[in-house]
């Protein structure tokens, strides 16, 4: 015969458990945000101005092609950067990206990673390479799934090398 336990098993709320929950989340939301390093609100800030300066080129879809295709800038309004090949570098939590971007004609022609000391393989950031071209800006660049911290890391390189292509 089974002995009746000495203890009672109390059930918790779901409302107290998902009370717990909600402030856990928002204690981790406020750390996360106030622990957030300098460069990535500065490269964040950088990409933004970028961005705004290369409005012309924003992305727009081709009727009847798919994925997104850049709209050529208009004649009257100058390029933000001068032409010639430029390097960058960025980094986070997993390694550092180098870049090569190429600036033609005032458009990006080329943003190729020259250097991946990531702990994952660069091959999964390898496309955002051709994205950068065909955007010809990093707001609107898709970042990898699985591959966040190093697609950041590279939109931080090519920041770096649109920065000094700047005029």
């Amino acid at each position: 015969m089974a002995r009746p336990s000495s203890r009672r098993r109390r059930k918790v709320s779901p409302s107290l458990v998902a009370l717990s929950s909600s402030a856990i989340l928002a204690v981790y939301a406020a750390g996360y945000t106030q622990t957030r390093s300098i460069d990535d609100r500065r490269d964040f800030d950088t990409i933004v101005r970028l961005a705004s300066a290369t409005s012309q080129t924003a992305p727009s879809l081709v009727p009847g092609t798919p994925g997104l295709r850049p709209t050529p800038p208009p004649l009257s309004t100058p390029s933000p950067y001068r032409d010639g090949t430029f390097a960058g570098a960025g980094r986070g939590p997993h390694g550092t990206v180098d870049v090569e971007v190429v600036i033609a004609g005032g458009l990006i022609v080329g943003a190729q990673i020259t250097e991946c000391g990531t702990r994952y393989p660069c091959d999964r950031i390898a496309p955002l390479e051709e994205q950068v071209v065909e955007l010809q800006d990093l707001l609107h660049v898709t970042r990898v799934t699985g591959a966040t911290d190093s697609s950041s890391a590279y939109v931080r390189a090519v920041s770096d090398a649109l920065v000094k292509a700047s005029k």
